[in-house]
């Protein structure tokens, strides 16, 4: 099996409030052969990473409740080997820079974008 076969089988958790875009960020995934999984909320999305064996989280950052930032964090500290890819318009400062090291797309974004990133935060696991 080749690396790029790999990151095609890859499972993606797409994480985000608004359900057209999450929607569509899953169907441009969907298309380049990963397996996206959603979630409309981080409660969502922590219950789906506890009974699914997810290889990246792709998550919006600002949402209603708890953020996408809570999120990266509950991943970087539970779920050894899960990749993180952040989405938002923009980032907070004190974010950035706790989470420089993990891959950031701003909205909008094209669907050449969002699989580009996707498939860099699967390299740097």
């Amino acid at each position: 099996m080749t690396d790029s076969d790999a990151t095609a089988r890859a499972v993606v958790l797409v994480v985000d409030d608004e359900p057209m875009l999450r929607s569509a960020t899953a169907l441009a995934l969907e298309s380049e052969g990963f397996a996206p999984v959603v979630a409309g909320s981080v409660a969502e999305a922590i219950d789906v990473l506890a009974h699914t064996a997810i290889d990246l989280v792709l998550t919006d950052v600002a949402m209603p409740g708890a953020d996408g930032i809570a999120l990266a964090r509950h991943v970087r500290c539970r779920c050894s080997g899960v990749a993180v890819v952040l989405m938002s318009g923009q980032l907070q400062p004190d974010a950035a820079r706790e989470l420089a090291d993990v891959p950031f797309v701003r909205k909008p974004f094209t669907a050449g974008e969002i699989v580009a990133a996707v498939a860099a935060g699967l390299a740097r696991r």
